[in-house]
C-alpha cells in the first residue's frame, strides 16, 4: 500500500457498508451515525470530492449528508 495519500482533487468515491445494530457507517476511522431505517442495510455512500460531502443514501432516498474529505 502507498504510505502517500492519493490526490483526489475532483470525482466521486462510492462506498457500500452494512449498517448494524449500534447505526454506524464507518469510513477511514470516522464513523458517522445513520437513522434507524438505516440499520440491518447495506447502504451506499458518495464521497463528492469537489464539494467535501459524504452523502448516504437508502434507495431511492437520501438518508442524511455530512462534510467529508479523505485529504
Amino acid at each position: 500500500m502507498p504510505k502517500d495519500k492519493i490526490p483526489l482533487e475532483t470525482g466521486q468515491i462510492h462506498f457500500i457498508h452494512f449498517v448494524r445494530s449500534n447505526l454506524r457507517f464507518n469510513i477511514s476511522g470516522l464513523s458517522y451515525p445513520m437513522p434507524e431505517k438505516a440499520r440491518y442495510e447495506y447502504i451506499p455512500g458518495i464521497d463528492l470530492v469537489e464539494e467535501n460531502r459524504l452523502v448516504i443514501y437508502r434507495d431511492p432516498e437520501c438518508l442524511t449528508e455530512f462534510p467529508f474529505s479523505l485529504t
